[in-house]
């Protein structure tokens, strides 16, 4: 897909209408870090011809006992990750802001709170994530919602477009 992208730059320009391309991955998967990684200089460069639309949640499956509502693939880590990714990409982020926000956090997989605040303070949204996060913000909805999007389509793989 990322190939097609690359070498239809110049239909693209022309095009009125933007491809649709959703995203569902895990925010401490590899193989949707590597994606990222790839996906990012593209989208750069061609943001104006995708309608991007990122889903942090993957395999993991709810769970009323979880301490964040859902059991993670990669462990409770991913799961505060995975509604890290949900509040701030539901933070009144454009489409480019969004993918920027992803793109830093998937640098590695080092998922820290300090990475994380380096990433939401460069777009100035770490006041919105924190709260979407906290006991009454809407963090768990947006996972819930993120699930409900993941089991709409069939996929053996994370990530998955």
């Amino acid at each position: 897909l990322l190939h097609i992208l690359h070498c239809s730059a110049k239909i693209c320009n022309r095009s009125t209408k933007p491809l649709n391309m959703t995203i569902l991955y895990e925010s401490l998967c590899p193989d949707s870090q590597v994606y990222i990684k790839k996906l990012w200089p593209v989208y750069r460069k061609y943001h104006r011809c995708i309608n991007l639309h990122l889903v942090p949640y993957g395999k993991a499956s709810p769970s009323n006992s979880a301490q964040y509502g859902h059991v993670c693939q990669h462990g409770d880590p991913e799961c505060w990750g995975n509604l890290m990714h949900d509040c701030a990409i539901h933070s009144n982020l454009n489409q480019f802001e969004q993918m920027k926000f992803v793109s830093c956090q998937m640098e590695d997989l080092q998922l820290t709170k300090t990475k994380s605040s380096t990433c939401t303070r460069a777009l100035k949204i770490m006041d919105n994530v924190e709260h979407c996060m906290g006991p009454s913000g809407t963090g768990n909805k947006l996972q819930t919602e993120s699930s409900i999007i993941t089991k709409r389509y069939s996929f053996s793989e994370i990530p998955a477009i």
